[in-house]
């Protein structure tokens, strides 16, 4: 069996335009998304290499944002992410990933749970092409 590929989750941020109100554990969540994604991955490892030299891959992601859109009927949540080889640090791909759900008005209240599984969903949505990625590719 081959050796696994290493990944680096670096910690997530979220972008200055993003309602405060919705943070939440936003980060956390996003963060145990892209842990899954790759642990769920028979190629891809998130234990650091032991041998020296070792090469893999860094995943750096940012919440774009998250609210209801302009016409106040959906609410929804944009992730960008960049996949960087490691430890060089070379940027390599950009997937991204949105999820939403259909709301009567931009007033209604959403709970921090549902911004959380927005957030983790649409993690989820960018991990579908960041993971076949990161399998395929080798980094150099």
């Amino acid at each position: 069996m081959a050796d696994k590929t290493y990944v680096e989750i670096a910690k997530f941020t979220v972008d200055g335009g993003v309602d405060s109100k919705y943070k939440g554990k936003a980060i956390d969540s996003m963060a145990k998304a892209a842990e899954a994604a790759v642990k769920s991955s028979s190629k891809l490892t998130l234990d650091t290499p032991k041998e020296k030299g070792a090469k893999g891959w860094l995943l750096i992601g940012k919440l774009d944002s998250v609210g209801p859109d302009k016409a106040g009927k959906k609410f929804q949540a944009n992730v960008s992410m960049t996949i960087a080889t490691w430890p060089a640090k070379a940027m390599k791909s950009f997937p991204s990933g949105s999820a939403g759900f259909a709301i009567a008005s931009a007033d209604e209240k959403v709970s921090p749970g549902d911004v959380d599984q927005l957030v983790s969903t649409a993690v989820k949505e960018a991990m579908k092409s960041g993971v076949p990625y990161m399998e395929k590719t080798k980094p150099e």
